[in-house]
């Protein structure tokens, strides 16, 4: 067994396992197109999220909607 089925075996990362422990072709080419397609739109997110804050690098957070109501905010002097 090479070193890359041994760690792909053995990690615990959901669903690398299934790579080379499924015993249908069609099995590991599913689980393959999946964890493909998760990591690219994780890095398409990546990519998106820091070339918008490279443009405007202000972070502001709205709540449309709140469980606690606030009464007042906090005057700084």
């Amino acid at each position: 067994m090479s070193f890359l089925s041994l760690y792909l075996s053995e990690t615990t990362i959901h669903g690398l396992r299934y790579l080379v422990e499924a015993r249908h072709p069609l099995v590991r080419l599913l689980w393959f197109l999946c964890i493909t397609a998760c990591f690219g739109a994780s890095v398409t997110i990546i990519y998106f999220n820091v070339r918008n804050w490279e443009n405007s690098p202000t972070v502001v957070t709205t709540v449309k909607y709140s469980l606690v109501k606030v009464r007042s905010t906090p005057n700084h002097n």
